[in-house]
């Protein structure tokens, strides 16, 4: 049974990195967020299937895969699991991207306070297990950042606080304000 569940997982995540920011169907072609009549169908398809948890799992996420649809789509897939074995599902998602070109980084306090939130109701739980920034903003200090995620963090939004795609200073500055519990390197084949 847990097989076939990473199975549908896996699949969905292909799903929602394919979506934009709505899974409204197509008739023809794509819709406005990009999502073919085809992929919406998977994703219809892959919500049926009748499966659940039988271990403990870790799933990883973050805000910047389709702005919103990934988080929404794991959501949506782990329901039962999340309202009945919160403490069984461990989520991970990332945060601090902006669906903008002139600033696509934004570790600001606000965003990230904004993001922490948007992603509580996409991912449709009370908090997350861990919140990583998803990449250094060179606009924000570290500290202001590390700061923003302690505040998370003392809320009760977040319980850990991780970086993806910092280098090793960029580590020891934020380190210096609070400290890294995860770090997610860039790695491509």
């Amino acid at each position: 049974m847990a097989h076939r569940y990473s199975l549908k997982l896996a699949l969905l995540a292909a799903v929602s990195l394919s979506a934009c920011s709505t899974l409204e169907p197509a008739t023809t072609g794509q819709n406005k967020a990009g999502v073919s009549a085809e992929v919406y169908a998977l994703h219809q398809r892959l919500m049926t299937l009748d499966t659940h948890l039988d271990t403990p799992a870790f799933f990883d996420t973050a805000h910047g895969y389709g702005f919103g649809v990934s988080e929404r789509l794991l959501g949506g897939a782990l329901r039962d699991d999340l309202d009945n074995r919160r403490d069984e599902v461990v989520i991970a998602t990332k945060g601090g991207l902006r669906d903008d070109d002139e600033r696509p980084r934004d570790s600001s306090r606000e965003w990230l306070r904004s993001g922490v939130e948007q992603s509580l109701r996409e991912l449709g739980v009370e908090h997350i297990d861990l919140y990583q920034v998803h990449w250094p903003d060179p606009d924000t200090p570290f500290a202001e950042t590390a700061a923003a995620l302690q505040e998370l963090v003392d809320d009760g939004k977040i319980r850990h606080v991780g970086v993806s795609n910092y280098d090793t200073e960029q580590i020891a500055k934020f380190a210096g304000t609070r400290p890294v519990e995860t770090v997610q390197s860039l790695y491509n084949l």
